[in-house]
């Protein structure tokens, strides 16, 4: 059988501690993701129980949040999208495949065609 002494102690109380911390975290970072995927659906109903002018500037506000969020997301999609620059190709330049032959001659094939 084990007797507890002052650090035994410490080290319970240690560990505690840090449990219930870790745990604390992982619930605010649990209901903060609830909350923000509950957000959609109360303004939802929201919506729908709206009329008149309140509606009609909700509306126009959400119009406004949706444009928003297609221009974002084309921004990001053309972002990942590689494009040719025009610009930076000279006129009469060589490709690199054929800079590395630039003092190489070629050889005259025994092949007559």
């Amino acid at each position: 059988m084990t007797t507890w002494t002052s650090t035994d102690d410490d080290m319970v109380v240690v560990w505690i501690t840090r449990r219930k911390s870790a745990y604390s975290e992982m619930m605010r970072t649990d209901q903060r993701r609830k909350r923000t995927a509950r957000e959609a659906h109360k303004a939802s109903a929201d919506t729908q129980k709206m009329f008149g002018h309140k509606a009609k500037l909700h509306h126009a506000k959400r119009h406004s949040e949706k444009i928003q969020m297609k221009k974002q997301l084309k921004a990001h999609d053309e972002r990942n999208v590689k494009q040719k620059d025009d610009g930076a190709v000279q006129e009469g330049a060589l490709p690199t495949y054929l800079l590395d032959r630039e003092g190489q001659k070629v050889r005259e094939t025994l092949w007559k065609l």
